[in-house]
């Protein structure tokens, strides 16, 4: 039970920090006419600091769709 609980708190936190640095994307698309060409570009006017994320894994950002996931290492 615990496990499961520490799972679900991991998935919940990846989800809230990915749809954060989606919002701030968009936010700079409107702002600059134009999408990031990589996620430093967000820092630090639309982005504080890049999240943390769970050991093991990384935050990937698709050019194409222009949206950031989360991806196992």
């Amino acid at each position: 039970y615990i496990d499961a609980v520490g799972q679900a708190q991991k998935h919940a936190q990846k989800v809230i920090d990915v749809s954060y640095i989606n919002q701030d994307i968009q936010m700079f698309y409107a702002s600059e006419g134009r999408y990031p060409n990589n996620l430093q570009e967000l820092i630090p006017n639309y982005l504080a600091k890049m999240p943390a994320v769970p050991v093991g894994s990384k935050l990937v950002y698709d050019t194409t769709t222009h949206t950031v996931k989360v991806v196992n290492e």
